[in-house]
């Protein structure tokens, strides 16, 4: 299945090298911890995700057809 990954700004800060968007081929259903591993975000920059427009904890599945967002720490006031 094809899901679309989406990552902040705020992560690729700190990774430089990942796209801001990536489309991957999903075998099986993985968790959002496991779908970050295999596009080469570390789990641990990610503050929350949302799929499809609904915020999850990264141990839940990605699920068939999703559209993930990563984001990581944000600052402001």
């Amino acid at each position: 299945m094809a899901v679309s990954i989406h990552i902040a700004d705020t992560i690729r800060s700190v990774v430089p090298a990942l796209p801001k968007q990536v489309t991957v081929e999903i075998s099986k259903e993985k968790t959002l911890h496991e779908a970050a591993l295999e596009v080469g975000v570390p789990p641990v920059l990610i503050v929350f995700a949302i799929v499809d427009g609904v915020r999850k904890a990264l141990d839940e599945p990605v699920g068939e057809s999703a559209q993930v967002h990563f984001y990581g720490t944000m600052a402001g006031g």
